[in-house]
């Protein structure tokens, strides 16, 4: 894990996995760590056109292999597996957190992949890997647990992708009624954590918190988090 410095995409070296506490930003209660450039806009670098592509192959298009600074290669969602472990153990530490279950946004459409579910069972591996070896369990976990709930949310309904429907034109209750919840919760001293890949309105995020709290969750007991936040 602490060998994961940079990958090359398009010929950018890109330095990702090293995530601390100190990357972690918020905005209207949601965490992130990357800003993402859309297609849409005009003007952005070399290297926020790379991140977008990996995104985008993230976000469902593959699962290409990226090659790591060492000749290694990596799948993204392993990649983007890597970043949130290390994000969400830091936030953790930070904010006293012991028990993390880790929730997958679901994507717009029913059987689209989900390249953040494969990422939350690269966690639950790494965890329980790590777990099992004193060293490895004393570096990479301090004492937080990560639980997969990758499927606790689940479309059953498809609806227009944010960057095709845009920003605003999917209904809340829409949104809300296309999406299950695959049982009811119980007062837990586990942190929900829902993860989406890209935040633009937040709705998203929004409506899977309330599905959650509908469902028996406590919000003093749920976070939100997601790896970019979509800038213009």
């Amino acid at each position: 894990m602490s060998d994961l410095k940079y990958i090359t995409v398009s010929g950018h070296d890109m330095f990702y996995g090293m995530i601390t506490y100190n990357d972690i930003k918020i905005d209207n209660g949601v965490y992130y760590w990357h800003y993402y450039v859309p297609c849409s806009a005009n003007a952005y670098s070399p290297k926020a056109r790379a991140f977008r592509n990996l995104m985008l192959d993230y976000k469902g298009r593959d699962t290409n292999d990226w090659k790591l600074g060492a000749g290694y290669k990596i799948r993204n969602y392993e990649l983007f597996a890597c970043e949130i472990f290390n994000a969400l153990r830091d936030l953790a530490i930070e904010k006293g957190y012991k028990k993390l279950a880790l929730i997958a946004v679901p994507k717009s459409t029913v059987k689209k992949p989900n390249g953040l579910e494969l990422s939350i069972k690269v966690i639950a591996d790494i965890y329980h890997q790590s777990f099992k070896n004193k060293a490895m369990k004393d570096q990479f976990l301090q004492d937080v647990q990560f639980y997969d709930y990758s499927k606790m949310l689940i479309r059953t309904t498809d609806i227009p992708s944010m960057h095709k429907a845009g920003h605003y034109s999917v209904p809340y209750q829409t949104m809300y009624d296309s999406i299950s919840c695959t049982k009811e919760l119980e007062p837990s001293n586990k942190m929900f954590v829902i993860i989406d890949d890209i935040l633009t309105t937040g709705q998203t995020l929004q409506v899977c918190e309330d599905i959650l709290k509908d469902h028996g969750a406590d919000p003093e007991h749920i976070i939100k988090v997601a790896i970019a936040k979509t800038i213009h």
